[in-house]
């Protein structure tokens, strides 16, 4: 009885038959998304926590929210129920646990409150992306846009650039 997949097909899930030379091409993408995508990035300073790709979705986000400009975590909250279309929503106690994270990895720092928010309350913290902050975020985007053309050009979904 003949083999219809090899063990690498199996490994990286291409259970569906195609020519070997398509097979490779795969491959050879897959790890190319992988080894240039920022996936392989530097320990954080402490070493004992990793600075790695992917990141959880809900950190992305909090990253994404304070990519825009500098906010408080009630903002951040807002903003990423409105930015996921309501699919990730925030609670306090996780989104204070997650700022807390990030503060401790130096990815977000606290900054000067915003002279637009002086009317705030004068106990709310604004915090905004430090450079290595920025470099996670951009690093797990590039990430995600290299699955959606690997998805677009295994036929899954329609390329993302023929809609424009």
């Amino acid at each position: 009885m003949p083999r219809l997949h090899s063990r690498t097909d199996r490994a990286i899930g291409l259970f569906h038959p195609l020519p070997k030379q398509r097979r490779t091409a795969y491959i050879v993408f897959a790890y190319m998304l992988f080894a240039f995508s920022g996936a392989l990035l530097p320990m954080s300073e402490n070493k004992s926590t990793p600075l790695s790709l992917p990141l959880n979705p809900r950190l992305h986000l909090i990253l994404l929210a304070f990519a825009e400009r500098p906010a408080h975590g009630y903002e951040i909250m807002k903003r990423a129920a409105a930015r996921s279309g309501g699919v990730i929503k925030l609670d306090a106690g996780s989104l204070y646990r997650s700022i807390a994270h990030l503060l401790d990895l130096d990815l977000i720092e606290e900054v000067e409150r915003p002279p637009e928010a002086e009317t705030d309350d004068a106990r709310r913290r604004y915090y905004g992306l430090t450079d290595r902050g920025r470099e996670l975020a951009a690093g797990e985007a590039r990430r995600l846009a290299g699955l959606v053309e690997y998805a677009s050009f295994s036929g899954l979904i329609d390329s993302p650039r023929a809609a424009e």
